[in-house]
C-alpha cells in the first residue's frame, strides 16, 4: 500500500489526467461495445419480427389464392363437362392441385401440401396426406390426433380444433426441412377447403429468415463502428450520438422494410405487389362473406404528352399531385395503389347506399384544382376513371380489374375527363 502511495504522488497532475481519460475511454468503450451489441441484437429481432409477418401474409394469400384457383377450376369444369360426377370433380381438382404444388417454386424453403381430412371427431385415421412435396414418400400416409411430436405437442389435435371453429388455423411446430434431415421449428398456416375437406397448408421454417436479419445487420454495421469511433473521441458526446444512431437506425430499418413491401417510392400510394395481395384479400372476403368492394381504375388523360412536352421531371412531378390529389379526397379506411406508370387503383368499402356518382365528382374536382408552375407555361391535369365492384359471375381478380379496364376504356372515349360506372 505505501508503495502504491508513494508511485502515485509521484505522477504529475497532467499523468493522472491522462490515466483518468484512458480509464474513462476504455470505461466508455466497454459501455459502447455493450451499445453495439444490445443494437444489432434490438436490429435482428425487429426484422426476424418484421420479416415473419410478411411471409404470414404472403403464405395465408398462397393458400387463399389456391382456394380460389380450386373454386374457378371447378365451376369452368362443370361448364364444360356438364355430365360429370362429383368424383370425378374431386379427382380433377385433385390432379391439377398435385400438378401445380409440384410444379410450384417459393423463396425461403416454403411449400404447401394437402391432407384430406375423413373425421371431424379426430383420433386414429381421422386424415390422410394427399401432397407432401417435403416428405413426399409420406403421401397416402393415414394420420391422427392422438400422436404427438416427440415432445408432448400434438399438432393434428390442436390444427383440427381451430379448423373446426375458424376454417383456419396458424400453428408453430418442430419439423423437417425440404430435401434435408434438419429438425427446426416452422410456422405454417392451414386452411379447409370444405368442398372435400382438404386441409391446404404451407408453411416456412423460422430460421430460414435468418439471411434477412444478416442482411440487417451488416447494413448497420458501418454506421455502429463510426458511432464507436466518434463516441471513443469525445466521450459523453459520442454516447448521445450513440444513442441517436441506435434510435434512427431501429426506426429507419423498420420504415425501410415496410416501405419495400407496401408503398410506392414516387407518389406515396401502395406498391403494385402490395396491391395485388390486397385485392386477393378482398375477392376471398367477397366470396366467403359476400363483402363487396368498389374498385376505382384511373390514369391522366394525355400523360405522354406531359413528359414529351415538360420532360419526365415535371412528368414526376403530375404523377405526385395527382395521387397527392386523389389520396386527400379518401377516407381513412380507403386504398390507392399505384398500379403503373400513370395508373392508380384504388379499393374503397362498398355498400348498396354508396353514392358512387359522387365519390367520382369528388375525385375529379380535386385533379381539376392541381397546378403545376413551368418555364413553359401551367400545367393543368384531368383523368378518365372507371369504377366497378365484384360481380357472383367473377371467377377470379382478373374479372373485375378487366371490367374496370374497360369502363376506363370507355370513359376515354367519351371524350376523357369523366367516369363511367359499371355495377
Amino acid at each position: 500500500m505505501k508503495r502504491f502511495r508513494s508511485w502515485q504522488n509521484s505522477l504529475s497532475k497532467e499523468q493522472i489526467l491522462g490515466m483518468r481519460l484512458v480509464l474513462s475511454s476504455c470505461l466508455v468503450l466497454m459501455v459502447m461495445l455493450f451499445q453495439f451489441r444490445w443494437i444489432t441484437h434490438s436490429v435482428a429481432q425487429t426484422t426476424q419480427a418484421s420479416m415473419l409477418e410478411i411471409k404470414k401474409t404472403e403464405i395465408t394469400n398462397t393458400v387463399k389464392n389456391i382456394v380460389c384457383t380450386l373454386d374457378a377450376e371447378k365451376q369452368d369444369y362443370m361448364a364444360k363437362y356438364t355430365d360429370v360426377t362429383n368424383e370425378q370433380v374431386k379427382e380433377h381438382l385433385y390432379q391439377c392441385l398435385r400438378r401445380w404444388i409440384y410444379s410450384s417454386s417459393f423463396e425461403d424453403g416454403a411449400y404447401p401440401w394437402v391432407k384430406e381430412l375423413l373425421s371431424f371427431e379426430g383420433g386414429d385415421n381421422y386424415a390422410r396426406r394427399l401432397i407432401h412435396p417435403g416428405e413426399p414418400e409420406t403421401e397416402g400416409m393415414y394420420l391422427s390426433t392422438d400422436k404427438d411430436d416427440g415432445n408432448g405437442y400434438y399438432l393434428y389435435r390442436e390444427e383440427l380444433e381451430e379448423l373446426k371453429e375458424n376454417g383456419w388455423v396458424y400453428h408453430e411446430y418442430l419439423f423437417k426441412k425440404l430435401n434435408s434431415d434438419e429438425v427446426t421449428k416452422k410456422i405454417a398456416y392451414t386452411q379447409l377447403y370444405s368442398d372435400y375437406n382438404w386441409m391446404i397448408s404451407m408453411g416456412v421454417h423460422i430460421d430460414d429468415l435468418d439471411v434477412y436479419v444478416e442482411e440487417a445487420r451488416t447494413r448497420i454495421l458501418p454506421y455502429a463502428i463510426e458511432g464507436i469511433l466518434i463516441l471513443e473521441g469525445i466521450l459523453i458526446a459520442g454516447y448521445i450520438l450513440l444513442y441517436r444512431l441506435q434510435r434512427d437506425q431501429y426506426r429507419i430499418g423498420e420504415q425501410l422494410l415496410k416501405n419495400q413491401v407496401e408503398s410506392d417510392h414516387l407518389t406515396g400510394a401502395g406498391s403494385r405487389r402490395y396491391g395485388d395481395s390486397l385485392i386477393q384479400v378482398y375477392y376471398h372476403m367477397f366470396r366467403k362473406r359476400k363483402k363487396n368492394i368498389l374498385v376505382m381504375m384511373a390514369d391522366i388523360d394525355y400523360f405522354k404528352k406531359v413528359n414529351d412536352t415538360y420532360g419526365h421531371e415535371i412528368g414526376d412531378v403530375a404523377l405526385q399531385r395527382f395521387s397527392a390529389a386523389i389520396q386527400s379526397s379518401l377516407r381513412a379506411q380507403d386504398k390507392l395503389i399505384r398500379w403503373g406508370g400513370d395508373e392508380f387503383v384504388c379499393m374503397f368499402e362498398y355498400d348498396s347506399h354508396m353514392n358512387v356518382s359522387g365519390i367520382g365528382d369528388k375525385l375529379l374536382a380535386a385533379i381539376h384544382g392541381i397546378q403545376i408552375e413551368t418555364e413553359r407555361g401551367v400545367v393543368r391535369l384531368t383523368s378518365s376513371m372507371g369504377f366497378t365492384i365484384f360481380h357472383e359471375t367473377d371467377n377470379s381478380v382478373e374479372d373485375i380489374m378487366k371490367r374496370v379496364d374497360n369502363a376506363l376504356y370507355e370513359a376515354k372515349k367519351q371524350g376523357r375527363n369523366r367516369y363511367v360506372i359499371d355495377i
